[in-house]
């Protein structure tokens, strides 16, 4: 998936290669944490086809279902190069539109990251932190009050 020119990647801590520093520090956090995570798969949802930058798989504890995460590095603050401004309100419909579709999907969890919440590592390690926490608990109130009620209707 992605660019097929390597040459141009960054390679991460866990051997995946991703177009940015920005993007690395992401995948290292990942890496790190304990995370296994596929970096650009392509994906389906409601007959539609996405690339997410991550797909964090889930596990025995902590990631109850699929999390789809994208970095929206395009959209930092400050000076930027001229390619990027000239992208920036397409790319700013795109995010719009996948956030829409990630966030009612009942496949997937989602993720959005902006290039202020890593601006340090400490701030990096907090949001993330505070986005698996969040997930966790919205993953927990499906299974405690939403999953007996769908089942009680289907009966």
């Amino acid at each position: 998936m992605g660019r097929s020119n390597k040459s141009s990647l960054v390679k991460t801590n866990s051997g995946h290669f991703v177009k940015s520093f920005s993007e690395a520090k992401v995948d290292d956090w990942f890496h790190a944490n304990g995370y296994r995570t596929i970096y650009e798969p392509v994906i389906e949802i409601n007959g539609r086809e996405f690339v997410p930058d991550w797909l964090i798989l889930p596990n025995d504890s902590t990631v109850l279902r699929p999390i789809l995460v994208e970095y929206w590095g395009l959209l930092r603050e400050g000076k930027v190069a001229d390619w990027v401004i000239q992208r920036r309100e397409k790319y700013q419909q795109r995010k719009e539109i996948k956030e829409e579709i990630y966030e009612s999907s009942g496949s997937y969890d989602f993720i959005g990251i902006m290039p202020s919440d890593i601006q340090s590592s400490e701030s990096m390690d907090q949001f993330m932190h505070e986005q698996m926490v969040l997930l966790r608990r919205q993953a927990a109130f499906r299974q405690v009050v939403c999953e007996p009620v769908f089942k009680s209707i289907a009966d």
